[in-house]
């Protein structure tokens, strides 16, 4: 210990320095020279201050105590992040009281130390180790410094094995929650990079037998069906919407922008299928810049781009490379915003479905012409030509714009994301919300929720917190802010005009996907300290787990649409993988230490929805182990459940939970393995026709062909059969005379009926049989076009439900589908759009040979000539009727079948990839299914705006259709299963059934299951399928 006392003449002895060094520090921070020159130093100042006046020795006295005190307190710091001695953990502090910042480190590491120790003894022998402070840290990885992996970080390298019996053991020890988590998380072997490679092969859906073993535990709380398609949410509120509460309606010349913004509900920012996204991404990347600013306010660099139509986005220029990663040294908060990153982050949150990140799309913007030529004021005068010739400019905000940090062109070429405007805060208020999770955005300090385990107790008391969806809401944020490795999140807004039960909107990602390799924990605090998750997120998450497609390939095919592809570097795309993997871990974890109805939202109703169906498809999806292929999902049962399958398709089970509300037993058809139906093609004759009859305008049955349309193509039709045209769909639409839907629903089969019994007096060889004496029909079922479409499209249909009514008569079935209450219920867009199909017939379609089309014409929709068909499918007669639209000009009755009729259908202008595969993915099967069960071999198809203006014909083989789509959906699987659904219902009749006896057969879209029941329910009908006239006369002799 050294002493050094200063002495100034007349006064007292006022400052004793005493400085304490460590044995090991000694040597290396002072030497024998140094303090000989320290001592002659004082001596020199202790001349001079001898002769200084009182004043001036009190000053200097002030200032060197400062001076001193500063170092001492530097080095306690110092010497408490270099560890102290092992012996002295606490007396080496010589100002305890200022333990604050850095020195936080060494109780860091004593905790990191206490949870790591924390491992099974089996593993500690088993497990080599480079790092001998934590011998048995399964991903302690060391760099060439021999440094520790920071606590919260799970190494990119490790495998995450959630099924070995270790990582999956009980934990006795108490412990705070984040403890327990982070050694949840970090338990699993060692693995080297290989491994890992193993584990995630591909994102395409190869190294699916390594993915389909792990989480079998959380299974149990989704239906298979929800691993091969996107899981639909219980979006209760979708109708309200920013239109509807404000009373406004859109012009005919409304903006993309106009669009989004009245379409905004309480439950989304935009619906799924809306193609209204697509065309605003579109015109933010064409539309031509028309005044910029600059953004006020923020640390970085943003401009506000208005566009011509009077559209509005945000602009964020390209900073760095896609390889940048966040230095490893530097606080988030310091770190540029990534353009790119707020295009990857609006593509997560729409594969996620939460659909509450406003739209981002990026751009190659030229600096030039469209922003120095428009730019104003202090944003002109920042641009400047760079030593390499660049164009650059640096803007005015807080921290990141002067000539050091300037942005700039290759050479005026600059890349650029643009995020759409919401509505103006006059038109629809929002509310900003500070985050509850909220960093502290300091070196040093911490926040509340970060050292406090029990935090969530205390938000949960808080308004509005304390009830609704607000904070289960603000976990599927902190799901996504994880995955995407955004931890700048310290507010966000709501829509007030939705009032508090709203989501909260995504914005701001401009700092996500910095650091791939690093997944920061502590963006899961909301969850893994509440311990709440959504049912449907967890079902999203599984998906992207087991499912045929990970998130990774479902991200890299999103972003394969954006201008600027490739958006992210290689390596995030596997972080997003492993992130996906360590959340299902923390949700684990959470199951373990509380009851699944405590931590699943939403899992109450999704089991009374399960109850309420009769079927236990929980009870089926815990056995899978083949896992979905492009067509759907395998499952393969063990033989006891195959039994037990067979017993419920029998009805001798006795087991309740597959038992209908009157005791009886439900049968099933189950579409969970939609490969089952991967046949041959089942045999299905031509279509014949057998007769026709017409509906005029009063919807009166005629026998004739007064409603027949005569169809030819434009003259100016090129040789390819696509030509230009100009038809105006709103033509005269104030006008039309709609069909009464309701009026249809009672008709039910009433038309055609009257055929049936039409031509059974006129004994009609092809559908009556001759050789009995009542003459009953030679056909075992009936029904309608429509119904054929929908069996034959239900393979893939994901949201849908239907219902289908049945009745038997003298050994022939007839088919209806009922529609709920609100099923026939459409909005006017809706209905303006059907009546556009109609007008587009009246454009290309005459009443006679010789006459020519006539679009002033009056439109009657209620006007429709119908052909009505017979054919065989895998051996069973079906007799159904079509509505046609037309048939050619040179063809004249009778018509033997339907090769000379065309199809007109009308469709949105296809412009990108994204179009494309909606269309083939969701119309095309349905008019193949349509031309194709009565063969009608062509399809004419008029592409149209959103104003109706359809500016181009096209013809469409109706077998190519079908070849085209092959990636989207078979033609065999279709069939097969429309087939199967025939001899279900078939053998689920009795065979004394009567026409006062009515079956039920339902299709769930969720469950993937076709069940059968003998009760009626609510059929909204007061009336039997047959009515009494055509019972009694079918009873009569011909």
């Amino acid at each position: 210990m050294l002493c050094i006392s200063i002495q100034v003449k007349g006064l007292v002895p006022f400052y004793i320095l005493t400085i304490q060094y460590d044995t090991v520090l000694d040597a290396k921070a002072i030497t024998i020279g140094r303090l000989l020159a320290a001592v002659d130093t004082i001596n020199q100042i202790n001349k001079r201050v001898l002769v200084m006046k009182w004043k001036e020795r009190v000053a200097l006295a002030l200032g060197v105590s400062v001076v001193l005190l500063t170092s001492v307190l530097v080095l306690d710091i110092r010497y408490a992040s270099s560890g102290g001695r092992a012996e002295q953990p606490d007396a080496g502090f010589i100002l305890p009281a200022l333990r604050h910042g850095t020195a936080r480190q060494k109780e860091g590491k004593e905790f990191q130390r206490q949870f790591l120790d924390k491992q099974q003894p089996a593993e500690s022998l088993k497990e080599p180790s480079n790092n001998l402070e934590n011998p048995v840290h399964p991903t302690a990885q060391t760099n060439a410094n021999n440094e520790e992996l920071e606590l919260g970080v799970v190494a990119s390298n490790a495998t995450l094995n959630d099924d070995d019996p270790a990582a999956q053991q009980s934990n006795n020890e108490q412990g705070s929650m984040k403890a327990d988590v982070m050694r949840d998380l970090l338990k699993g072997k060692s693995s080297s990079p290989s491994d890992t490679n193993k584990t995630y092969k591909n994102s395409d859906g190869s190294g699916l037998d390594h993915r389909k073993s792990q989480f079998k535990d959380l299974m149990k709380f989704i239906i298979p069906a929800e691993l091969s398609r996107p899981v639909q949410g219980h979006l209760r509120e979708l109708d309200v919407t920013v239109q509807r509460l404000r009373n406004v309606s859109l012009s005919e010349d409304a903006t993309s922008w106009e669009k989004f913004h009245v379409s905004i509900s309480k439950e989304e920012l935009y619906h799924e299928d809306d193609p209204m996204i697509d065309e605003l991404l579109q015109d933010m990347t064409s539309l031509e810049f028309y005044n910029i600013s600059q953004k006020e306010g923020g640390t970085q660099l943003k401009l506000v781009i208005e566009f011509a139509p009077g559209g509005m986005a945000m602009l964020k220029p390209m900073r760095f490379p896609r390889e940048q990663e966040t230095l490893p040294n530097h606080f988030y908060f310091t770190d540029y915003e990534r353009h790119n990153a707020e295009i990857a982050a609006f593509h997560l949150d729409r594969i996620m479905g939460f659909r509450r990140a406003p739209p981002v799309v990026g751009r190659l913007v030229n600096m030039t012409t469209e922003l120095y030529a428009l730019a104003t004021g202090e944003l002109l005068r920042t641009f400047f030509i760079s030593p390499a010739q660049n164009l650059c400019f640096h803007g005015k905000c807080s921290y990141y714009c002067d000539t050091g940090h300037a942005i700039c062109g290759h050479p005026d070429q600059m890349e650029a994301s643009l995020a759409a405007f919401l509505p103006d805060k006059e038109f629809v208020p929002r509310k900003t919300w500070r985050h509850p999770w909220r960093r502290s955005y300091h070196k040093r300090k911490k926040a509340q929720w970060e050292e406090d385990d029990q935090y969530c107790d205390q938000v949960r008391q808080l308004p509005p917190y304390n009830e609704g969806r607000r904070l289960v809401d603000l976990i599927d944020l902190a799901i996504f802010d994880f995955l995407a490795g955004n931890m700048d999140r310290h507010h966000y807004e709501t829509l007030s005009l939705f009032g508090n039960q709203t989501f909260p909107i995504h914005l701001d990602q401009g700092r996500a996907f910095g650091r791939p390799n690093h997944d920061e924990m502590s963006i899961l605090a909301p969850l893994y300290q509440c311990c709440l998750v959504r049912r449907t997120t967890l079902a999203t998450l599984l998906r992207f787990h087991h499912g045929p497609f990970r998130l990774s390939s479902l991200m890299r095919k999103s972003l394969a649409h954006d201008p600027l592809d490739p958006i992210l570097a290689a390596g995030h795309f596997d972080a997003m993988d492993r992130r996906v993997a360590i959340t299902l871990r923390v949700i684990r974890h959470c199951l373990s230490r509380h009851e699944a109805d405590q931590v699943i939202v939403g899992l109450a109703d999704w089991k009374d929805r399960d109850s309420k169906m009769g079927i236990s498809t929980i009870y089926f999806q815990s056995f899978f182990n083949e896992l979905s292929r492009p067509h759907g999902l395998h499952v393969r049962f063990p033989t006891k459940m195959k039994r037990q399958y067979q017993e419920i398709k029998n009805g001798s089970v006795r087991d309740p939970r597959f038992r209908n509300s009157s005791g009886r037993c439900k049968k099933v058809l189950n579409l969970i393995d939609i490969e089952q139906f991967n046949g041959n093609f089942p045999e299905f004759t031509r279509p014949k026709n057998v007769g026709s009859f017409s509906l005029d305008s009063h919807r009166k049955y005629v026998n004739d062909y007064s409603e027949l349309r005569y169809f030819s193509m434009p003259p100016e039709t090129s040789t390819s059969g696509s030509c230009k045209v100009n038809f105006d769909l709103r033509r005269g639409i104030s006008t039309v005379i709609e069909k009464d839907e309701e009026s249809i629903k009672q008709k039910m089969l009433d038309y055609l009926l009257r055929w049936i019994l039409q031509e059974r007096k006129a004994e009609n060889k092809n559908i009556i049989d001759h050789q009995h004496p009542l003459r009953p029909l030679l056909i075992e079922f009936v029904c309608y076009r429509g119904l054929l479409t929908l069996l034959i499209g239900t393979p893939y249909e994901c949201q849908k439900n239907w219902t289908i009514l049945a009745t038997k008569f003298q050994n022939s079935i007839y088919l209806w589908q009922l529609r709920g209450k609100n099923q026939n219920d459409t909005t006017a867009v809706q209905k303006e759009t059907s009546a556009w199909g109609f007008k587009f017939e009246q454009y290309l379609c005459a009443s006679s040979p010789d006459a020519s089309p006539d679009p002033d014409e009056q439109l009657n929709t209620n006007a429709e000539f119908c052909c009505v068909l017979k054919t065989r499918i895998g051996g069973l007669p079906l007799l159904y009727g079509a509505e046609v639209d037309a048939v050619t000009k040179e063809s004249q009755p009778p018509f033997f079948d339907l090769k000379n009729f065309v199809e007109l259908k009308t469709n949105k202008h296809i412009e990108n990839d994204r179009q494309m595969a909606a269309f083939k993915r969701f119309k095309s099967m349905k008019w193949w299914a349509q031309s194709f069960i009565v063969g009608i071999p062509k399809i004419v198809v008029g592409y149209r705006d959103d104003n109706g203006i359809v500016s181009r014909l096209e013809t469409m083989d109706v077998n190519q259709l079908r070849k085209q789509s092959t990636d989207c959906w078979q033609s065999n699987i279709c069939m097969n299963f429309c087939l199967q659904f025939l001899k279900f219902v078939k053998e689920s009749i009795p065979k004394d059934a009567t026409s006062n006896d009515h079956f039920l057969f339902e299709f769930d879209a969720m469950s993937r299951v076709v069940s059968f029941r003998n009760e009626m329910g609510e059929t909204n009908s007061n009336r039997n399928l047959l009515p009494s006239w055509y019972i009694e006369s079918m009873q009569k002799p011909a």
